[in-house]
């Protein structure tokens, strides 16, 4: 179906005004610039120090035939050289965070930037006469990176062939061709000057679109780049799943397929044995969720309540769905999972009938609490290396205490939400579900 005239002019025209706005009028204010536009702004950089220092350059040579003779050419070269930094600053500003409170078309910075484009345009054909064309490659991949930026904003990508097609037949390409027509019929004897303009916008248009062509096959290589990391970082989590299936699953049901059919197993070691597959599923669920980058306070209490529950123990307290329904980052859910992961097996193995879970969320830590009746203990007795004197040294000496109670402890868990003892990243072991160790002879200690 053949596209309507009037929106492909229409489209055509909001492309140009996109492009002299820039990419600051039509970034999303939280997007970053990726690798492929960080490499952009470089080329960018190196673009405008070559058209500033070019300019500068000009002013301290003498020049017979250009307009501007004297103090005059530094003046234009300042001029010239701040205007162009001043045009472009937003766009490197970006990086910074130093970005516009509203994003869309604007028109006013359309229009400033054309403004600008003609005071650099004007001084720099002023300081360089009638060779204005020859050094204006420079200028050309100034406008090639800019326009570059503004269509990958938009999801466009630029052909430079097509891009310099564009432009000759567009109307400002037009008025460029009449401007020039009309100096020369009003003053023939400056013919060669208004060659020299002519030939300046070509050689910058056509600069303009070999960067863009260039920059448009930078970013396939960044793109095919970042397609194989994906892949590769895809393949490995499926790898690491699959290799998690055969060990944590199919190898323990397996197991107990066999010893089922030799009749080595009772109903309650059948039972026991699924209840520990379960819970082992329980906590890989877990794991993928923390994986995505946050996690609800409720999915870290539940595998563990549950295994409490399954073990005998009777639950007397958990937290209300307003404390518990909070999410957290991965981080801080990695060391609130790894408390639970160590306090309630150790309260199990201590022998604990009741349990009680307590969670807080205040702005600036998440506190924990595991109260049982299986007896007091000495956390400061605790022998190193065992899972709850890693825990502590994990939290530091403010993010594990133990409370002595008539009937047995309350274990107090305080994770900062913007933990830094670089825990979350690197915990794995948690199958060490280490003793709090002995005080009296009622605490066992049968962890790692």
């Amino acid at each position: 179906m053949a596209a309507d005239p009037v929106d492909a002019r229409r489209l055509e025209g909001d492309l140009r005004t996109a492009l002299l706005t820039g990419a600051v009028g039509w970034r999303d204010r939280n997007s970053h610039y990726l690798p492929a536009e960080l490499a952009v702004v470089g080329v960018l950089v190196t673009s405008v120090v070559g058209v500033v220092g070019m300019m500068l350059v000009s002013a301290g040579l003498p020049a017979e035939s250009a307009a501007l003779a004297g103090r005059a050419r530094w003046v234009a070269a300042v001029v010239g050289g701040l205007t162009l930094v001043i045009a472009i600053s937003p766009t490197l500003a970006w990086p910074y965070g130093l970005r516009p409170r509203t994003t869309g078309p604007i028109h006013q910075l359309a229009t400033l930037r054309v403004g600008a484009a003609m005071v650099v345009m004007g001084c720099w054909t002023a300081l360089l006469g009638p060779i204005a064309f020859l050094p204006a490659w420079p200028l050309g991949s100034v406008v090639g990176a800019e326009c570059s930026l503004t269509a990958w904003a938009l999801g466009v990508e630029l052909s430079g062939p097509a891009w310099w097609w564009r432009f000759q037949r567009s109307s400002v390409h037009a008025g460029v061709v009449l401007v020039c027509v009309v100096a020369v019929v009003l003053d023939p004897e400056r013919w060669d000057e208004v060659l020299a303009v002519f030939l300046t916008f070509q050689v910058i248009t056509l600069a303009a679109a070999v960067t863009c062509q260039g920059l448009t096959t930078m970013r396939g290589v960044f793109d095919r780049r970042d397609e194989r990391q994906r892949r590769a970082a895809l393949a490995e989590g499926h790898k690491r799943l699959a290799y998690w299936i055969h060990n944590a699953v199919t190898t323990p049901l397996r197991d107990m397929r066999l010893r089922l059919q030799a009749g080595e197993l009772e109903p309650a070691a059948i039972v026991a044995a699924l209840e520990r597959s379960e819970h082992e599923l329980r906590l890989r669920q877990i794991d993928e969720v923390l994986a995505t980058g946050t996690i609800e306070l409720a999915e870290l209490l539940q595998p563990h309540v549950r295994r409490a529950q399954e073990s005998g123990v009777v639950i007397t307290e958990v937290p209300r769905f307003g404390e518990s329904g909070v999410t957290v980052e991965g981080e801080v859910g990695r060391l609130v999972h790894r408390a639970l992961d160590v306090l309630v097996p150790n309260a199990i193995a201590a022998g604990a009938r009741q349990l009680a879970f307590r969670v807080t969320n205040d702005p600036e830590v998440v506190t924990l609490e595991v109260e049982d009746d299986a007896g007091g203990f000495d956390l400061a007795e605790v022998p190193a290396g065992r899972a709850l004197y890693r825990l502590g040294q994990a939290l530091g000496a403010d993010g594990l205490a133990c409370i002595r109670t008539p009937w047995g402890s309350r274990m107090r868990v305080v994770v900062p939400h913007e933990p830094d003892n670089g825990l979350g990243a690197g915990y794995g072991g948690r199958r060490s579900y280490g003793g709090r160790g002995g005080h009296g002879g009622h605490r066992t200690d049968g962890g790692s």
